[in-house]
């Protein structure tokens, strides 16, 4: 997809707060095909998470696993802004090729948002993130 959907699908998700992993990750050359799979699998990851949620302990708990996913979030944003925008083509490509990844991902990110915010046990979960950036850009 164009760098502003691909910046688009980033933003949403940075408002979650941040997230996290555990198992090896495996670095892809910066391609446009690459960076998207990256930024959708990266959705998918926040989303996976964001639905184990259900009250105050198990927001706690996914906690450092979102922050971790934030900082990754972050890192690839940092990586496509050095690529740069992919030419018409490709950028169209993109757009047909993840249209329906990118869109379930959006999706279930606005049903979990609205899930999480209707319950003031889990609501503060998606105010994280955000403020600890802005610190580490300090």
């Amino acid at each position: 997809m164009s760098r502003g959907i691909l910046v688009l699908a980033l933003g949403i998700l940075m408002g979650c707060g941040g997230c996290g992993r555990t198992e090896p990750q495996v670095e892809l050359p910066d391609t446009p095909q690459n960076l998207m799979a990256m930024a959708v699998e990266q959705m998918k990851r926040v989303n996976d998470t964001l639905d184990t949620i259900r009250d105050r302990a198990t927001a706690e708990a996914a906690q450092a696993k979102l922050d971790t996913i934030y900082r990754e979030m972050h890192s690839l944003a940092e990586r496509q802004t050095a690529y740069g925008t992919p030419d018409a083509e490709t950028t169209k490509r993109l757009q047909t090729e993840f249209a329906l990844p990118y869109k379930t991902e959006v999706d279930r990110w606005n049903a979990n948002r609205s899930r999480l915010r209707a319950d003031p046990e889990t609501a503060w979960i998606l105010d994280r993130g955000m403020p600890s950036l802005e610190k580490e850009r300090q």
